[in-house]
């Protein structure tokens, strides 16, 4: 005769504990280390589109690190400090902002 004693508490408190702490903190790990190789690609892209004479306006691109403590809406962002890229990037036409000139 055989006689098995499963305990399932244990394992249950430990699968509760995979999914309250661990699979948060791998997906906001993951999601900032993805923002990361986004920042330094848009780095590497932005002097073939444009000519950069201040190195300092490639530091512009940033990154928002996820949080596992926003989970289940855990999110990495890759932005640009500086509004002055938005036009460039995004292409159309700049007008003068008070008089009829604008420098180029």
């Amino acid at each position: 005769m055989i006689d098995l004693e499963l305990q399932i508490r244990p394992w249950q408190r430990a699968m509760n504990s995979l999914v309250r702490d661990q699979i948060p903190f791998a997906t906001a790990q993951a999601l900032t280390s993805v923002a990361y190789d986004a920042r330094d690609r848009v780095r590497r892209e932005l002097p073939r589109r444009f000519t950069i004479r201040n190195r300092g306006l490639l530091k512009g691109v940033q990154v928002g690190r996820a949080s596992k403590r926003d989970w289940p809406h855990v999110r990495a962002v890759v932005g640009l400090r500086d509004a002055l890229w938005i036009p460039h990037e995004g292409g159309g036409i700049v007008r003068p902002s008070r008089s009829t000139y604008h420098a180029i």
